[in-house]
């Protein structure tokens, strides 16, 4: 067990600023044009904390997330 411990908390430093920078990204693009200033930085805190939460929980996350997408994929193709 605290062998996983060890790789989880060596692997934390470089999963946690990824994914908050790409839900910075994709709250900056989701809506570029927004109708209200509000509404762009609402899309960035929302997305730059879901990014956040998703680097921290990433032993369970990505493959949550993977499955899903993989899920979501195969059944829009049938």
């Amino acid at each position: 067990m605290s062998r996983y411990k060890y790789i989880y908390f060596d692997l934390l430093p470089i999963v946690v600023p990824s994914t908050t920078v790409l839900g910075i990204l994709t709250g900056m693009i989701a809506h570029s044009d927004p109708k209200r200033p509000m509404d762009g930085f609402t899309n960035i805190i929302g997305y730059s904390t879901i990014g956040i939460i998703t680097g921290f929980t990433f032993p369970i996350s990505f493959p949550l997330i993977s499955a899903y997408v993989l899920i979501k994929n195969k059944q829009n193709s049938i």
